[in-house]
């Protein structure tokens, strides 16, 4: 089995909250949209990391400590995971890269799953 891919796979990770109204404790992570309307929801971004790498074993490492420093700045600030798992409040991880070329371990599923999170996959072909 090859260590590295043919090419370096960019991937894409990112963690973000909208709200249908705001929430004090993720502020410092609010969202400025390009063009905001009187009935736009709120925004927090709490995460995006961009990063190609060729060696696999690198990248699911990179992946891994991406994800998990996002879902530990969302759950420094102290928000109330039942707020998170409010039909008004939706949770987003996002996750691109080629087919095939990752995986996100168990515990960050069922840490994803804590924070009510929907995971988002767009494998595009290389």
């Amino acid at each position: 089995m090859a260590e590295d891919d043919e090419d370096a796979t960019q991937v894409i990770f990112s963690l973000s909250v909208n709200s249908d109204e705001a929430i004090d404790r993720l502020a410092d992570f609010a969202t400025v949209r390009r063009s905001p309307k009187p009935d736009d929801d709120f925004l927090y971004t709490i995460s995006k990391v961009d990063f190609s790498e060729d060696d696999w074993r690198i990248r699911a490492d990179r992946l891994d400590e991406a994800v998990s420093a996002a879902l530990d700045r969302l759950e420094e600030t102290g928000v109330d995971l039942g707020l998170l798992a409010a039909e008004t409040v939706f949770v987003r991880a996002f996750f691109s890269f080629s087919p095939g070329a990752e995986t996100i371990s168990a515990d960050l599923v069922v840490r994803l799953a804590r924070v009510h999170a929907t995971i988002w996959i767009d494998a595009y072909e290389v």
